[in-house]
């Protein structure tokens, strides 16, 4: 909210890619964040396990939004 990615770096958008042991893991963490109001619909955090990372391509459709959409990089 204090816009310091863009003052600081120049950035103007970003995502937090989150690469965590077990898809358990990754349903914890979505659920986790997804109880603060201000991040819940946010496309901020994006998550993924190894093993859905090693069968597909990394800017594909393999990352989890907080909401539970999976979300292509690019």
């Amino acid at each position: 909210k204090q816009g310091l990615h863009t003052t600081r770096f120049g950035w103007q958008n970003f995502r937090v890619l989150v690469v965590t042991d077990s898809a358990e893991r990754v349903d914890k963490m979505r659920a986790l964040i997804g109880k603060t109001p201000a991040l819940a619909g946010s496309p901020l955090f994006l998550f993924a396990g190894p093993r859905a990372l090693m069968q597909s391509d990394v800017f594909g459709e393999v990352w989890t939004s907080v909401g539970g959409r999976r979300v292509a990089l690019i």
